[in-house]
């Protein structure tokens, strides 16, 4: 297996800390479990579709003093993504309660990267898609 320069110099570091390589190799085999896992339930969602590439992204979290403020209700959602080797427009109107899109801001308004979230709702996901 190759490793990259960056990979490297990260183990070398690791080297020096008591312990460190040890954390690392833990830390590793988790978040492999964890891609793996992810991987799967791409092709799950996306009929058998192999993931092309995982990326690390962020995820809103709410701290203490976050404000959710409501942009409105969600009527529909559309989405573009590939399933079955194809590139879809998916268009899903909800039924039934519809969920909320909110802004993330904290205590002073300001904005929070990622700031909109999708709240409550009736809907559910599963690997049909969105239902409900």
């Amino acid at each position: 297996m190759k490793v990259s320069k960056r990979m490297q110099r990260a183990l070398e570091k690791l080297e020096r800390v008591p312990g460190g390589l040890v954390l690392a190799e833990d830390m590793l085999a988790d978040w492999a479990e964890r891609a793996e896992g992810g991987a799967k339930a791409y092709e799950k969602f996306h009929w058998g579709d192999e993931a092309s590439e995982l990326e690390a992204t962020q995820v809103a979290t709410l701290r203490s003093g976050d404000l959710v403020v409501a942009l409105g209700e969600l009527v529909e959602v559309v989405y573009e993504t590939s399933k079955d080797g194809k590139v879809y427009d998916w268009v899903h109107a909800f039924e039934g309660e519809r969920p909320m899109l909110a802004h993330v801001t904290d205590d002073r308004g300001n904005s929070r990267a990622p700031s909109l979230v999708i709240t409550g709702g009736s809907y559910k996901v599963s690997t049909r898609g969105i239902v409900g």
